[in-house]
């Protein structure tokens, strides 16, 4: 998975890149989010991303100077440059720094999802040269020939192929003993873990590493091959009894937990005689997988030793409704200690199984999915949403289970915290504003005392208020002006107090918001007093 940040000044273009983007399918996770230039390089400090996608004209650091320091502190990470503008100084900063693209806003999706597939193009060469990997998959293709393990998918899909092409898959002389006896399925509890610790992210090396190491333990007596993207399948072909199959594979989980760090679980089916019922053998070897007890200390178990528990689900029922009430509260703390209080009570039941925590996945999934409605711009955290549900419904381990919806709540609690924080500013802005129209301010002022640029103000002033920030301050003074006129005040006194340039300005300024010159509005409203007075009471 690349790590990716996005900065922009504008919210709208942010979520438009968000939207654009064909993240998942990229293997892009967009870890963080940034509105200026300063606070992209924190950012980028603290994630390490692999990509930023960046406007260089933003508040703070920002142009040749963001783009220089970028690149210098991340010479890895490839830069994807965003602009409103034509400009050849920009484009030539964007080669200096080895930019992947130069994008002009609006941002299209077929530029964007171009410049990322060249962004992730690049960053796998670059972890291939480092990793060595064309050695690797010489190796790899020498031991396993991919022919022979064609066939063996096939013959555990279908049962197919005669006695003379399984032998040959097997690597089985034709004059030893054939007896294909049994399956056994492998499931690795902290697999991602370990590719990422180990192998830079790349799930397919830890694979072909464990699936090395289980050929060689197993030698003379099966083969292994990679069933799906997270399994191991062993075909055992010997006459071997229980106890030593069960011995050779407590061996294996040894030698992978001692030089890959690998915390393996094995399923066993049952033996068949006749080799086209091996594909049995795989279902009952994966059922058995998922019903394991995790809490007790063997992490081998065979299909005739199954037994099928229940339980009662009426505590985990209530607990999840209360989950449910805090999600729908909006109360991010509370979801939180909520969330506890469910994994504790689904990690005190009496038999935890892969079958379980994976159903617990599935309920969490759908509680959250509820919880994305409640944060202010939904569109923000879909993406995000939609990395932890393929992270969870992989995951083995319930606490890393229990880690990732963590993450997922505080990156939520994080972003509203920001977006309360944001909008509470320009509400401050606001009220300095109601305070203080009388004086000469303009947005230049605004933007010293609340540290934000005058672009950003004006264009965040009227998407919280529906009025630009020029409008408001005007309606203000407007208003003031009106009453002061129906206070019998001087047109010159009037422009003084309000701060207004001389008096056609104010004029011309009340005109255009009234319709009227001031001096009409004051007659106007004499007038009507006058006629209201002459009425006759009835």
């Amino acid at each position: 998975m690349y790590k990716a940040i996005i900065a922009d000044d504008e919210r709208k273009v942010r979520t438009a890149i968000v939207k654009l983007g064909d993240w998942e399918r990229m293997g892009i996770q967009i870890v963080s989010e940034a509105m200026d230039g300063d606070q992209l390089c924190e950012l980028a400090d603290d994630e390490e991303p692999d990509i930023i996608v960046t406007d260089m004209r933003m508040p703070g650091l920002c142009g040749a100077d963001l783009i220089r320091s970028l690149s210098n502190r991340h010479k890895d990470t490839k830069l994807i440059i965003v602009s409103g503008y034509v400009d050849f100084e920009y484009t030539k900063q964007a080669i200096a720094a080895r930019a992947i693209d130069y994008i002009l806003k609006p941002v299209s999706k077929d530029n964007l999802n171009e410049a990322l597939k060249n962004a992730v193009i690049e960053i796998q060469n670059h972890r291939l040269k480092q990793l060595e990997i064309a050695d690797l998959q010489i190796k790899l293709n020498e031991t396993l020939p991919l022919l022979s393990e064609n066939l063996l998918h096939k013959l555990l899909e279908e049962g197919q192929y005669g006695k003379h092409e399984i032998l040959s898959s097997l690597g089985v002389a034709e004059n030893d003993q054939l007896e294909l006896a049994t399956v056994a399925v492998i499931k690795m509890q902290n697999a991602k873990q370990i590719a990422e610790e180990k192998y830079n992210g790349q799930s397919d090396l830890l694979y072909s590493s464990v699936l090395n190491i289980v050929n060689e333990v197993i030698a003379g007596q099966g083969k292994a091959i990679r069933k799906n993207p997270n399994e191991i399948v062993m075909l055992f072909y010997s006459d071997a009894t229980r106890l030593q199959l069960y011995s050779r594979l407590e061996r294996l989980i040894i030698v992978l937990q001692q030089y890959l760090q690998i915390k393996t679980l094995i399923g066993v089916g049952r033996n068949y005689p006749d080799y086209r019922d091996l594909k049995l053998s795989l279902r009952e070897a994966r059922a058995v997988l998922m019903q394991m007890d995790l809490t007790e200390e063997s992490r081998i178990s065979f299909y005739e030793d199954i037994v099928h528990f229940t339980y009662n689900q009426s505590t985990e029922l209530k607990t999840e409704r209360l989950l449910a009430a805090a999600i729908k509260s909006g109360n991010l703390p509370l979801i939180s200690q909520m969330m506890e209080s469910y994994y504790e009570e689904f990690a005190r039941t009496e038999h935890m199984s892969l079958h379980k925590i994976q159903n617990l996945g599935r309920n969490i999934l759908h509680i959250l999915e509820s919880l994305v409605d409640f944060v202010e711009t939904k569109d923000e955290f879909i993406s995000r949403f939609v990395l932890l549900k393929d992270r969870m419904e992989q995951e083995l381990s319930l606490d890393r289970l229990n880690q990732s919806v963590s993450e997922f709540l505080a990156d939520i609690s994080v972003y509203m915290r920001s977006c309360k924080k944001e909008t509470q500013t320009f509400y401050d802005i606001r009220t300095y504003v109601e305070q203080n129209y009388h004086l000469r301010i303009s947005l230049h002022d605004i933007s010293g005392k609340f540290f934000l640029s005058r672009e950003y103000i004006s264009k965040r002033f009227k998407e919280e208020f529906g009025v630009n920030f020029l409008e408001y301050l005007t309606t203000l003074k407007i208003d003031k002006s009106k009453a002061l006129l129906l206070e019998n005040r001087k047109v010159q006194e009037i422009v003084s107090m309000l701060s207004f340039n001389d008096e056609s300005h104010f004029s011309k300024v009340f005109k255009k918001y009234v319709g009227v010159t001031p001096k009409d509005f004051r007659s106007i409203y004499i007038a009507a007093v006058d006629d209201e007075t002459r009425s006759p009471k009835l």
